[in-house]
């Protein structure tokens, strides 16, 4: 085999074509440089382009091989051993393709899969106060979403460049595209959703803080956010009368998801007045009926979680918390209710918190806390409110 004179024809093919080397290398998917070498004859063209390159100039593989015009049909039998050993050198080379597109599409869905659960994660979470400690690793997986579907379509197509018989290849780059736009649409929407939450969520305490004995009117809270606390606030009293030097603070705030919400009433009492209202705490009762069953629970009184005895009605059930503080030295009792308190709880007292402030966050469903107010059946895994009163009220 003469490679100087199969290089000098196909130059001469080239240029009875009236192409340069430059868009030949363009035709074969090659640089110029391969080209050049083929026509020096210092390299020949790989043997699964020889048919591709004979059909373009329009001769016969043998001819190419021969450096030569021999005939004007080219042999049946040689094109088609041309064609098998061009089609056993493009397998060796789809093997690592095909296995590099395979392991990518995977990692297309897994992070896919991923990415949209921390999404719906991060817009928990900055619903509940907790803040977007997960942005980090929504970006990381984001990364890899693309990354894996800018791999998965590139070897996809160089796949279909080496092969028409790919027939996967449609399919896969149709399902990669649809994956990428789902997922564009599903990181808009969350990112728009935690703007809006953070918008509705984030806004100073200091715009809706009540101070002041005269803001403190039960009826009033009851009849305007009532539905909103999981709360009918037994434990703050509803005579004030007997209070010596009150002092009361409250924010109630509606937001996207849920209302955030705190009331802090300290009072004094004269003694006899603080033990008929430690009275009336200790005996605080509430009856629910479910499924034709009345069931009653008393108020819960906790001295160990708290800088005071506490007696509690509500603790965590929906992320709410209402407790009444005793202090037996001074006579002094405060009333605490809370609603989502993670996002607030910096400015609130910590004599008048739990201990343990990490009590407090939101760690999944809480339906199944205690609450006066509500029945919980643990076999269904619901909770039920009731609609009387305590019985001591």
């Amino acid at each position: 085999m003469d490679q100087k004179k199969i290089g000098s024809f196909l130059k001469e093919l080239r240029k009875e074509k009236g192409l340069t080397q430059e868009q030949v290398a363009v035709t074969f998917n090659v640089t110029n440089r391969t080209v050049s070498r083929w026509e020096t004859g210092s390299n020949m063209p790989d043997i699964s382009l020889l048919v591709d390159i004979a059909e373009f100039y329009d001769v016969d593989v043998r001819e190419i091989i021969d450096g030569e015009r021999k005939s004007d049909n080219m042999d049946k039998e040689i094109k088609e051993v041309a064609e098998k050993m061009a089609d056993y050198a493009g397998q060796e080379k789809r093997g690592p393709l095909k296995l590099i597109r395979g392991i990518s599409i995977a990692c297309v869905a897994l992070s896919g899969m991923l990415l949209a659960g921390q999404v719906l994660n991060l817009i928990s979470d900055v619903a509940a106060g907790m803040g977007t400690s997960r942005l980090f690793g929504l970006i990381l997986l984001a990364v890899l979403f693309v990354f894996s579907a800018i791999i998965a379509l590139y070897t996809n197509g160089k796949l279909k460049a080496n092969s028409k018989k790919d027939v996967a290849f449609t399919a896969i780059k149709i399902l990669v595209i649809f994956a990428v736009c789902v997922h564009t649409l599903l990181l808009l929407a969350g990112f728009l959703v935690i703007g809006l939450v953070m918008i509705f969520e984030l806004n100073p305490f200091n715009n809706s803080i009540k101070k002041g004995e005269e803001d403190y009117d039960k009826e009033q809270i009851l009849e305007k956010y009532g539905g909103d606390i999981n709360s009918s606030l037994y434990v703050f009293p509803d005579d004030t009368s007997k209070m010596i030097d009150p002092e009361y603070k409250a924010y109630f705030h509606y937001g996207l998801l849920d209302t955030d919400a705190y009331m802090i009433l300290h009072t004094k009492y004269t003694e006899e007045d603080f033990n008929s209202e430690v009275e009336r705490l200790s005996s605080i009762e509430y009856t629910t009926e479910y499924d034709g069953v009345e069931y009653t629970q008393k108020i819960m009184l906790d001295e160990e979680s708290y800088y005071h005895p506490a007696y509690v009605a509500v603790d965590g059930m929906s992320s709410t918390y209402e407790y009444a503080l005793v202090d037996e030295n001074n006579y002094e009792i405060t009333y605490m209710f809370l609603s989502y308190p993670s996002s607030f709880l910096k400015v609130i007292d910590d004599d008048y918190l739990k201990k343990d402030q990490k009590a407090y966050k939101n760690n999944g469903s809480s339906i199944d806390k205690f609450s006066i107010y509500y029945y919980y059946d643990s076999a269904e895994g619901i909770a039920v409110m009731g609609d009387d009163k305590p019985k001591d009220q």
